[in-house]
């Protein structure tokens, strides 16, 4: 019992950081100027996830990237929509 606690716990925590990571490289991307209506900020935010924010995670996890561009373009819908993430939002 224990141990499925710290497997899902631990999985809770790699979709965490995957998510926080993508919304970190959206709002870098987006404060160095590149446009938010072009696929250059998924891009940007699919990099940074893949090379600096989570790449354990992703690789843990199983994402692929057409998922992370998904997901990116889902959280640049919420930097649009005004900002405001909280935790369910930003899931």
């Amino acid at each position: 019992m224990l141990a499925e606690k710290a497997k899902y716990q631990l999985t809770v925590e790699q979709q965490s950081t995957l998510h926080s990571a993508l919304m970190t490289g959206l709002r870098a991307a987006l404060m160095k100027g590149i446009p938010r209506d072009t696929t250059q900020a998924i891009d940007a935010a699919v990099d940074y996830a893949l090379r600096k924010g989570a790449p354990d995670a992703i690789k843990s996890l199983g994402v692929t990237q057409d998922t992370l561009r998904d997901l990116a373009l889902a959280k640049l819908n919420i930097i649009e929509q005004g900002g405001a993430e909280t935790q369910a939002a930003a899931r």
